[in-house]
C-alpha cells in the first residue's frame, strides 16, 4: 500500500493566547495538530487529515470548518455528541509562558 499524504493522530485544543487586559485571542493548538500543520505547509499538494475525535459543540464545529478551509480534513473522526475541545491558555511572566489547561472530559479523549 502506498500513501501520498500526511496525517496526524491526537488532541487539537482550543487555544487562548495574546491577553491583553481582558481580552484573549482564540486559535486551535496542540502538539500533533501543530505538527501536522508544519508539514501540510511544507508539502501542501499533498492530503492532510487530523485524526481525532470532535464534539458537536460549536467550537468543534469552527474547528472543523478551520480545518477544511486551509485543506485539512478530519477522515472518519467521530463526532461525540455532547462533547467538545480541550482548553488552554497561554500567559506569560516576562518571556516564560506557562499553560493551563482544561481538557478531562474533551473528546479526544474518547477517541
Amino acid at each position: 500500500m502506498t500513501g501520498n499524504g500526511v496525517a496526524s493522530i491526537g488532541e487539537c485544543m482550543l487555544e487562548l493566547s495574546g491577553q491583553a487586559g481582558p481580552n484573549w485571542r482564540m486559535g486551535f493548538a496542540g502538539d500533533t495538530f501543530n505538527t501536522l500543520w508544519a508539514l501540510h505547509a511544507l508539502s501542501g499538494d499533498r492530503p492532510a487529515t487530523y485524526v481525532s475525535a470532535f464534539g458537536d459543540d460549536p467550537f468543534s464545529r469552527d474547528q472543523i470548518g478551520f480545518f477544511a478551509q486551509n485543506g485539512i480534513g478530519v477522515g472518519a473522526s467521530p463526532i461525540i455528541s455532547g462533547a467538545r475541545p480541550g482548553l488552554y491558555a497561554v500567559t506569560l511572566t516576562g518571556a516564560e509562558r506557562s499553560f493551563t489547561y482544561w481538557r478531562g472530559d474533551a473528546a479526544a479523549r474518547q477517541l
